[in-house]
């Protein structure tokens, strides 16, 4: 064997870059593949000595279930319980069962195994079987998993966590808490004194369950006790906040990234107008915020004081907002000093379907805009949604000028009034150097009259051009000659007519799409 295969880590590099898929999680629709990768390190493990260790490191690192490591013991002592239901799955937890006395010699043999563990999905383990293993645990290596760094654990019985110390390792860095059965998440709150005692150092904490949009007062208790212990937290996703829980994660000094998919009580949030009454995240530079309406996002921005070092914002409401909310909106976005670290906003107001109305009437215009024009370093700024938009031309040419770092252009509404044409792109050219793509209405009407020669040098950075439903009355040839000029490197370019929509739609998308294939003929 060659000497270099004797560094382990070299080896270990190049076994993870024959699997591509996470062994030991298993994959709908790459099935196929993940038995031939699985298969693959299955025979490094046994090839020699050499390979032994880190294939069976690489085979063991991250699962999806329990069940792998309790099959570890031996057989005569565990049996798998078959059900007559659909949806039994005899390689889950819930499935198994002891039949035997664990002893020293079979704990070892598990350990073997589960110390290679750095990533566990538990999922509703029977009590029985925690107690078996709780009871074999020897005292000087009472967990199971001593070197996992992230679990997520699906549970819907609060006996359960009585077991943490056998689940949950000193290395535990990062932790998913999903209540089982639709559960309200109070099932949770043992965990979370626990979690506040015994690990002080996690970085990520996640509470979540799809559909649930109530967190009642005791876990709002359990959670304002807990989070404040947890000083080194760097990534909180939870699925409803509370005004209590938000003022406790501000006290977070490392908190950097919050994900929300539910705010309750969002009346609960707003503070005084003065900076006292203002919460001030000191580290956060990502936010994501889904919501029922519009000022429920609102109320959560009005807190983010002046000093809070926003970079990367993502809204998404359910319901259309009213043209009030969506000025403040975009009014909560003027403080200067907060705008200059804002690199990223993503806004979707209310998911929409092209050629849905604007249901509302509530319109984004040039003034209710203007407000962004202060975030100088912004990088990818993405509007959207079931209202209407109005663009002028003047308005772009200032967006193009405030915002120079642009990269990432998207406005794409349900409904929309547009002045913008060459004029605009032309400024996008001359100022925005970075600028990639581009998704907005274009006016290609009235062009005969630009002077082709007073164009601004090519801007070689834009790939991808979308103009939506925007109208085109000129030539597709004269079209197409102004947008080589201005983005030689333009690659991709679309249009949103339907080519079995009304007869005006066929043929404004016929135009475009002449538009294109001349673009792509260069």
């Amino acid at each position: 064997m060659h000497r270099c295969l004797e560094i382990q880590e070299l080896v270990r590099l190049i076994f993870e870059s024959l699997t591509p898929i996470q062994l030991g999680v298993r994959v709908h629709n790459g099935e196929k593949l993940w038995k031939e990768q699985l298969q693959q390190v299955l025979n490094l493990a046994i090839t020699c000595r050499a390979f032994s260790e880190p294939a069976l490191d690489l085979l063991w690192k991250r699962q999806d279930t329990l069940f792998n490591l309790l099959k570890t013991f031996p057989p005569s002592l565990w049996e798998v319980q078959v059900q007559d239901s659909e949806d039994f799955d005899e390689d889950s937890e819930a499935a198994f069962k002891f039949c035997g006395t664990i002893q020293s010699s079979h704990w070892d043999r598990t350990q073997f195994y589960a110390r290679r563990i750095s990533s566990m999905q538990l999922n509703c383990v029977p009590l029985d079987v925690l107690d078996a293993l709780s009871r074999a645990a020897p005292a000087d290596s009472a967990c199971l998993l001593p070197n996992v760094q992230y679990v997520s654990w699906l549970e819907d019985d609060t006996h359960a966590f009585s077991h943490a110390q056998l689940l949950l390792g000193s290395r535990l860095t990062s932790i998913f808490l999903r209540p089982g059965n639709g559960r309200q998440f109070r099932v949770y709150s043992p965990l979370l004194a626990y979690l506040s005692t015994h690990h002080q150092s996690l970085t990520r904490f996640s509470l979540y369950s799809l559909g649930t949009t109530v967190c009642d007062e005791g876990l709002t208790n359990a959670l304002s006790a807990c989070l404040p212990a947890l000083q080194q937290l760097q990534e909180v996703m939870i699925q409803v906040l509370t005004a209590p829980v938000l003022r406790t994660l501000s006290a977070l000094p490392e908190l950097r990234e919050l994900v929300v998919y539910h705010l309750q009580d969002s009346q609960g949030f707003q503070t005084d107008d003065d900076a006292s009454g203002t919460l001030v995240f000191p580290s956060l530079e990502r936010l994501v915020v889904h919501a029922e309406d519009l000022p429920d996002v609102n109320s959560l921005l009005h807190n983010l004081g002046s000093k809070t070092p926003l970079r990367n914002f993502y809204g998404k409401t359910e319901q259309s907002p009213l043209q009030s909310h969506v000025h403040d909106f975009f009014t909560s976005f003027r403080d200067q000093r907060s705008l200059l670290h804002l690199t990223d906003l993503h806004m979707e107001f209310a998911q929409f379907y092209n050629g849905e109305k604007n249901l509302t009437g509530t319109t984004i215009t040039p003034n209710l805009l203007h407000p962004l024009l202060g975030a100088t370093n912004l990088r990818h700024l993405l509007l959207l949604g079931a209202i209407g938009l109005h663009l002028t031309n003047t308005f772009c040419v200032a967006m193009a000028e405030a915002l120079p770092h642009l990269v990432t252009l998207s406005l794409h509404f349900a409904t929309y009034t547009t002045e913008v044409n060459i004029i605009s792109l032309a400024a996008f050219a001359r100022h925005c150097p970075k600028l990639h793509y581009i998704q907005m209405p274009l006016s290609a009407t009235d062009l005969t009259e630009v002077d082709e020669d007073s164009l601004p040098p090519p801007q070689i950075g834009l790939e991808s051009l979308h103009v939506l439903r925007s109208p085109i009355s000129e030539s597709p040839t004269l079209v197409a000659r102004l947008l080589a000029k201005l983005f030689p490197s333009l690659r991709y370019m679309s249009s949103n007519w339907r080519d079995d929509g009304e007869e005006r739609d066929v043929t404004m998308g016929n135009q475009w799409n002449e538009v294109r294939e001349l673009l792509k003929s260069r």
